[in-house]
Parts: C-alpha cells; sequence; structure tokens
C-alpha cells in the first residue's frame, strides 16, 4: 500500500515537472520569436534527407513572398542567389556539411526583382 502511494506521488510530482518543463519552453519560444522578429530575421530548418524545410513567416517575406510558399528547399534558396554568386554559396553550403557549421553571405533576387544581401548562419 505504501509503494502504491509512493509512486502515485512520484507520477503526480513528475506530471507537475512536465506541465512546469513546458510552459517554459513555450515562454522560452515566444521570446525567441519576438528577437527574431525584431530583428527581422527568420528561421529556416532544412531537412537534407527529406528535401524539405519549415520555416518562419518572416523567411518567405525576406525573399519577397507576401503568403508563405507550400514549400521550400535548398534548390529553391539557389534559384535565388544571384548567378555570380551561387559557385560560392554552393562551396559554403558543402563545407558546412564538414564542419557542422553554416555562414553564408549572398545576394539575392527577391520574388518581385529586387537584389538584397542577406545572411545565414546555422548548424548542422
Amino acid at each position: 500500500m505504501l509503494a502504491r502511494k509512493k509512486v502515485e506521488q512520484s507520477e503526480q510530482a513528475l506530471i507537475t515537472l512536465n506541465s512546469e518543463l513546458e510552459e517554459r519552453v513555450m515562454r522560452r519560444t515566444r521570446e525567441l520569436q519576438l528577437a527574431l522578429e525584431a530583428g527581422r530575421m527568420g528561421t529556416w530548418h532544412l531537412d537534407l534527407q527529406k528535401d524539405s524545410s519549415e520555416r518562419s513567416p518572416l523567411h518567405d517575406q525576406i525573399f519577397g513572398y507576401a503568403e508563405p510558399l507550400p514549400d521550400w528547399n535548398y534548390e529553391k534558396f539557389v534559384s535565388h542567389v544571384l548567378e555570380e554568386d551561387r559557385e560560392e554559396v554552393t562551396t559554403q553550403f558543402r563545407q558546412s556539411l564538414q564542419t557542422g557549421r553554416l555562414y553564408i553571405e549572398c545576394r539575392i533576387r527577391r520574388a518581385g526583382g529586387e537584389i538584397r544581401w542577406i545572411e545565414e548562419r546555422g548548424h548542422l
């Protein structure tokens, strides 16, 4: 009987801790999102195996799209990079696969035709 009560108490403690952790994660996520929006930074999580991604709405706006695109992948990204910068971007991306660190600074042509500089930083 005592053992059962201890198990129930432990289960309740885990439920409480899990709830508190979820709240902290949600709060930190909101804080990060606010910081990204204030800095006019978009996010892009690329799945190389599936050649797909998850990204923030601001990401697509940076590339000149008013509405989020249904999909985004490495080829779509490279298609926006100015031709003169593509070789360097491809080299930097390949190197990131070896080093685990991504740093790309290049020019893109937005959906409306405007040319902009972007900087990408990340890790694999």
